[in-house]
Formats: structure tokens, sequence, C-alpha cells
């Protein structure tokens, strides 16, 4: 062999796969090539050089495609099984290459920060300090940068880092308990010692998620009574902390609060008749004796929408505090800080520099960046807790301090951030899917030293404008239909969807749990085979400039015992009322998490074919209307199995007044007491002020499921039936549940309300 091929052989190989070694190997070749032999020498290197670019590409063939950000970016999970027989179906096909994701040209970058510079050369801005950064999430290209590791005062974009580190040290389930300890026996009626209520800082005692703020000490009155006591010969001790009321815009005193608590708690016990000795209010006794009563509040990621959206301050330094209490077991500042900076660095979040000093943002002298905070909401997007997080935040357009910000097609309803305000303070941090190319953004916007807040907080939305156009000219295709995802005769399970006109490809995600999805397959074609496993299914349709559209309807399959299939009526996605074109929670949560495990599910387009077990029918309204029809009613009411209507359709009902026929298309109102729920994601506009009084619910409280007939709650928190029942003539029943899945983000809550139903076959 030549002596020169060996190595040219070997620079050919290793050339795109590590820049030092192709140096040694290229220098190591130069060495020993004469002049002579330097026409001969490059005619083998540009061969090895084309070697190397195809073996590269081969291996490029087989990596991960990009996720779509929203739900999690995790590796491809093969869980796929190809028929033994040829079929003309597309099976598990990593390889499937997909056009690269769309990112800016300079050109076009040079653009952007242009109109960003003149922003900030005008007035508002001039004399202040202002750091900015906007990032691809879906590409993970910098858009845009300006003082992005400048360390700013972040005021209440603060809250964005204490209720994410709460989500994962708590947990997005956790509740906190109100608890009735006795140190004495009960003897006919009467407590001989001491009652003890212990407050484990809930900060949801108000009508931001009750009735009247008052609501659990109610509770755990009639548990006391319940209990047979009547009388108590000692004294009534109130300790802990609480957030009684409450105002958004206050400063935290914890013994303020446990005091208005504690009295009004003695208050209650006397109107209920209870007799007790004193009454004594400490902040950090013990909880002592025998637990008879207690009380648990909505879980985390329902109590922080209010505390982002509202930016409620007193709620937020609360969590700090628990937060403090749950690592250190101490109830200070500094030991929640303590723990929200372990938990920043467990997740590889830089701390350098990084200042924080409360829970609330209140704080002069907390200071961060904004590269810490789309940082922040890249690693909260594809975490587990991802969606609970974003879904506590303002949405522009819609509902909490962006409610009236960003009110245009390019934003509303897109943007879903928290606002900051100090003194001198302007901030505002989160993330938007951009209306024409599809993709995530995480943005952070930072101005120290303003002057005047509302012309700042224009300059600030005027900045967001110019990446919310369309940048990248890489339109979206259509997003396909689902059809079905069920088991077919020969034994495969089977996905399919309508193919799109302009789709060159689809991608298909996959999840075990509804939350964290993975790319499936590529498929070219409208149909892909898959195991028989557990699935959760959406699907998207990528163009041939690599433009992805927004993800189907999640589609659900579980082998079980007893089989119930979903049938999705919808005519259309979602309700524009209720939730606006493009939103990120338009598609709905698998049904599939509703049912035990004792129980499968299949899903289909339409019925067609007698089910197993029962039929799970799944309504959702569109521009005041709904697909059901005489057969599907019919069916339903054999299958004797749970209907579950959108909130919506209630509005609808009350819409048209009175009753209704199933023929008409109108599904609540046929039914005696149809049970409804807020959708916390409602704005301020009239129509959505008419959707709430309809509903029943106050502008504040989030998910509180209420009767349709007298807006009488039947379920607080999880607490109590969410069903109606409807007798039928042939001596069965219909469960029909009404309430939003997209407005109850907790997978808890959620189980509670199937484990109410009673299914029967």
């Amino acid at each position: 062999m030549n002596p020169v091929k060996l190595p040219c052989l070997a620079f050919g190989v290793i050339l795109f796969k590590d820049m030092p070694s192709r140096r040694r190997v290229y220098h190591f070749a130069k060495s020993r090539i004469k002049k002579r032999e330097m026409a001969r020498t490059l005619k083998w290197y540009s061969l090895c050089m084309l070697l190397g670019l195809i073996w590269h590409t081969e291996a490029m063939g087989q990596e991960t495609p990009k996720l779509r950000t929203l739900e999690g970016r995790v590796s491809v999970t093969d869980t796929a099984n190809p028929p033994s027989k040829p079929q003309k179906t597309a099976a598990f096909s990593p390889k499937t290459q997909l056009p690269a994701v769309p990112v800016a040209s300079k050109t076009t970058k040079k653009s952007l920060a242009e109109r960003v510079k003149s922003i900030l050369n005008e007035k508002t801005l001039k004399l202040t300090t202002v750091g900015i950064q906007i990032v691809d999430l879906d590409s993970g290209d910098i858009v845009y940068a300006h003082n992005e590791n400048t360390f700013l005062k972040p005021a209440s974009n603060t809250k964005l880092v204490t209720t994410a580190a709460a989500l994962n040290i708590l947990g997005p389930e956790y509740q906190f308990e109100s608890a009735i300890y006795t140190d004495g026996k009960i003897e006919k009626g009467v407590l001989k010692g001491n009652l003890h209520l212990h407050i484990d800082h809930d900060f949801t005692w108000s009508t931001r998620f009750y009735s009247a703020g008052d609501v659990p000490m109610r509770g755990l009155i009639q548990q006391i009574r319940d209990a047979g006591i009547h009388k108590i010969t000692g004294d009534v001790i109130v300790s802990g902390y609480v957030v009684y009321g409450g105002l958004a815009t206050g400063t935290l005193s914890t013994i303020t609060h446990l005091k208005r608590a504690g009295n009004q708690f003695g208050a209650l016990l006397k109107k209920s008749k209870i007799s007790y000795g004193g009454l004594h209010i400490q902040q950090s006794a013990k909880t002592e004796g025998k637990k008879i009563a207690s009380w648990l509040s909505p879980v985390l990621s329902e109590a922080i929408v209010p505390l982002n959206r509202a930016s409620h301050n007193e709620y937020a330094d609360m969590l700090m505090l628990a937060i403090g209490d749950k690592t250190s077991h101490t109830n200070t500042y500094e030991a929640g800080v303590k723990g929200v900076k372990a938990w920043l660095k467990d997740a590889g979040l830089s701390v350098k520099g990084f200042e924080i000093h409360d829970g609330s943002g209140l704080s002069h002298d907390n200071r961060m960046t904004a590269d810490f905070f789309t940082n922040l909401v890249k690693y909260m997007l594809q975490s587990p807790v991802g969606r609970e997080w974003a879904a506590s935040m303002a949405i522009a357009g819609y509902d909490g301090t962006y409610g009236g910000r960003l009110a245009i097609d390019d934003g509303k309803g897109r943007v879903y951030a928290k606002s900051g305000t100090l003194r001198d303070t302007i901030s505002g941090s989160g993330f938007f899917v951009n209306r024409h190319d599809g993709h995530t953004y995480a943005f952070s916007i930072i101005v120290n030293g303003m002057k005047n807040r509302k012309l700042t907080r224009q300059s600030i939305d005027r900045i967001l404008r110019v990446f919310l156009g369309n940048h990248l000219n890489a339109p979206m295709p259509q997003t396909p239909r689902m059809e079905s995802l069920t088991k077919e005769k020969d034994g495969r399970v089977m996905a399919r969807w309508q193919s799109v006109k302009e789709a060159v490809g689809y991608r298909v995600y996959h999840s075990e749990d509804g939350n964290t999805w993975s790319v499936l397959s590529e498929p070219t074609v409208n149909e892909l085979s898959l195991k028989e496993a557990p699935h959760h299914i959406r699907v998207t349709s990528v163009n041939s400039k690599g433009a992805e559209s927004a993800p189907s309807l999640i589609y659900s399959y579980r082998p079980g015992a007893k089989t119930l299939r979903i049938v999705e009526e919808a005519k259309c996605r979602h309700d524009a009322a209720m939730r606006p074109d493009g939103h990120v929670f338009s598609h709905e949560r698998p049904l599939a998490n509703l049912v035990g495990n004792d129980w499968g599910i299949e899903t289909v387009q339409k019925l067609g074919g007698t089910a197993k077990e029962g039929v799970l029918f799944h309504s959702t309204a569109c521009e005041g209307s709904i697909a059901w029809n005489p057969e599907d009613y019919q069916s339903a009411l054999q299958a004797k199995v749970p209907v579950i209507v959108n909130i919506s359709d209630a509005h609808t009902s009350e819409a048209a007044g009175g009753t209704c026929a199933p023929k008409s298309g109108k599904v609540l109102g046929c039914f005696g007491e149809p049970v409804v729920a807020k959708d916390r994601r409602l704005g301020a506009g009239k129509l959505n002020q008419r959707l709430r009084k309809a509903a029943g619910t106050g502008s504040g409280r989030p998910s509180q499921v209420q009767t349709w007939t007298n807006g009488k709650p039947i379920f607080e928190m999880s607490s109590t039936n969410v069903a109606t029942q409807e007798k039928l003539e042939s001596g069965g029943s219909l469960t029909v549940i009404g309430f939003d899945l997209q407005s109850i983000d907790s997978q808890k809550t959620l189980n509670a309300v199937w484990k109410k139903l009673a299914i029967s076959n």
C-alpha cells in the first residue's frame, strides 16, 4: 500500500468525528508528503474526505430527532413492534431523516437586532440597563442577546424560581395540611384537655381558592363535631404558618395572618356552640397529641396559579418558608434560599453571582440574569413538572398580569410570562409559541433604572413583538387529525391519522404518562404499527422546509381486563373563547389516565363496531356547538358508561336556555344537575365574564366544580363526588362528568374524579 494511503484513510474516517484528532492526523500525513506526490495525494485526500462525509451522514441518520418543546426533550424509546409479515404500514423507523429544523439566518438576526436597537435607543430605555435574551428552544439557537449575563434586579420574576423549585422539591401533588390534635380524653362529648390547630404553611385560605377564606376552618370544625366534641375543658392553641386572606401586593407578616386565622377559628368554635377555656396563638408551637381532624390544601400545581398569575407576594414568600421547612426544618428565608440554590445546582443551572433573598422578588438585593431565566425556562419545559409550571403563568390577552398586554394576533394566547415590578425595575420572562413557525421561544427582558412604568412595559412588549413575527419564513403545515389508535383483528395495535398534503413526513410522539414525551418514529405514511403495550400518541406533520405543525389531539391505548372505547366526536380542537388558536395546551390530556389499571382503552374517531365492554364518549365544544348525534347518544345510554363533556358545552346549554334534546347537539342540558368547572385560563373580556358567570364561579378560584342549576359547590378540591347520574328507563344509569380536563393540571385530582365513578355493565 502506498504509505500515503493509510494516513489518508484514517484522516477521512475520523475527519468529521473529532477535531483534535483531525489536526493530529493531518500533520502526520503532511510530514510524509513529498512535493512531487502532492497532486496524487490531493486526489486520495479528496476521496477519503468523501468517505468520511458519507460515514458521518449515515451516523447522523441514526441520531434522535430534535423533540419539540413543552412536554420535554428525552431520547427516543423504541416501543413499536414491526409485524412479522410485510405490511404497507410503517413500523418504527428511527433512521428516517426529516428536514432539519429551520433557524434564523445571520441576515435575519441582524435585521431583528437593528429593530431592537432602535427601541433601546429611545428615551424610555436609553438611560436604563437592559438585559435581553431570546432563545429558539426547538433549534437551540440564540436569536438575540443583549447584556444577557449582566446581573440585574429581577423583581417578581423571582417567583418563577420559587415555584419551579417548589414543584421539584415538594412535588406538584404536595398538599399543605392543617390538623387538629388533642392531648386529653373525650368522654360524653367533653374533651378533657387542650385542642391544638397546627397549620403547615398553607397560603390558600382565601376566596381565590374557596367561596370564603374560612372554608378550611369550617371543615375542621365539622370534623370536631363528628368526633363528638361539644366542650373543651382546656385551651385552644393555634400554631403554624398560614396566609388568611392576603394581599397580592402585601409584605408577608406570618404572625399577623396566624392571629387573624386563630381569632376567626375561635369565633367559629363558639358559633358552633363548642365551648373552650382560653385561646392561645403561637407561631411555632409543637404539634402533640392525637390527630382527630385534617384539612388538605389544593395540590401545589393548582395553588401556584394565582401566585404567578396575580403575582401574589405573600403566597410566594410563604412558599419559600415552606421550602426551608422541607429542606432544613427551619422556617426562614435563608433556609428556603439554601434549598432553592441546592436544587438549582442539581438541575445544572449556574448560581455563580446569583442572589436570591426571598420568594416574592420584593427584595432589592436579588440579582439574576436574562441568560439564567431562559435556561430556567428551557429546563422546566422539558421537565416532568413543566406543564404545571407553564400553566401557572399569566397568558397574554387572557389572564393574569399579562391579561391586558400583547393582545394582538401574534401574541394573544401565545405568550406565557411572569411580570415583575419594583420602584426602578420592570421585567418579563417566560416563553411564547410563535404563530407563524410554531417554535417555542424562551425569553427574558429585565430593565433596571427605569423612570416610567407604563412606558417601560410598552417598550418591553414592543421588543417582544419583534420576535413574534414571521422571521423564519417557514409557515407551519396543517395539523394531522388522529383517526384511531386501536387493536385490529390481526393483533396489531394501529395508530392512524389523516394525511397532510404539504407534509413530507410525520413525527409521532409517544408518552407513558401523558406528561413526558419522546419522538417514537418519523414515518412518511399516515399510519404506524405498535406493539401490545400502553401508548399515548400524538402526531405532527413536517414540510419540506422542516417546519412542524401543532400537535394533534392525544390518543391513548392500554390493554386491560375490561376495555372501554373512547370516541372523540369533536368537530374542532377547541372553543376559541376558552382556548385561543395555537394555545400551548390545546391538545387534551390522555383520557387513559382517568381509567384504573384493570381497564384497557381504545381511542377511535368514530364508534364503528361493537365495543367489548362499553364506550367512553369525550366531547369538546366548537364555536357554540358540539358534534353529538342521536346515534352516539343512544350508544352511550346502552353502554352505561361515563360521558365526559367539556365545560364549554355547559356554556352552550346555558346560552340556549332551558332543556334540550340529544338530537339538537346540546348534551348537558339534557341532564338534571350537570357539573361544570371554571377554566382558570379565562380572561377578563365581556365574553369570558359571561362564561365565568355561567360556570357559577368567582373570578379567582381555580378548578372549583359546581352544580349547574343553583351554583351550589359539590366539588371542593376533589373532596366530594363530581358526577351526576341520569336514571334510565331500562333500569341502568348514565354517568356524566362535566369538568374541563385542561383546567385541572393535577393528575391527583383527575384520579380522584375517576374513583368517584361507578362503571357498570
